[in-house]
């Protein structure tokens, strides 16, 4: 009696190839996930170097305050006895308010700063 004999192959070329293009797509899946962790990395530490950037600028600004308002006290006395004319006196009120205003911004860079933190970090 004669047989027939029907061989199914399992692992064909075809499979072969889907199982390698799905490790690629894997392997760029995984690269993609990885360049975005990086990515989120470098946005936090550039974030809390702006932070801490903002705070050393909020003090240098307020140090800053205060020895102009030093500085004009005394001139305002040297005003006051005829030695000092009031240009200067102006000038240095001009630079307090400048001062005031870094301060104010220096403020407002940290509060960005440290929303952008909370944000990354959450």
């Amino acid at each position: 009696m004669p047989k027939v004999a029907l061989s199914i192959p399992i692992f064909t070329k075809k499979h072969t190839s889907k199982t390698s293009q799905i490790k690629i797509k894997q392997e760029v899946l995984l690269s993609k996930k990885e360049s975005q962790k990086k990515q989120l990395e470098i946005a936090l530490e550039k974030s809390v170097l702006e932070l801490d950037n903002a705070i050393l600028n909020v003090v240098a600004a307020q140090k800053n305050t205060v020895e102009t308002q030093l500085a004009i006290d005394v001139d305002l006395k040297a005003y006051e006895t005829g030695i000092l004319n009031y240009d200067k006196i102006l000038n240095l009120q001009l630079q307090k308010i400048k001062f005031q205003l870094m301060e104010i911004e220096g403020v407002r860079n940290a509060f960005v700063s440290k929303s952008k933190i909370d944000y990354l970090i959450n």
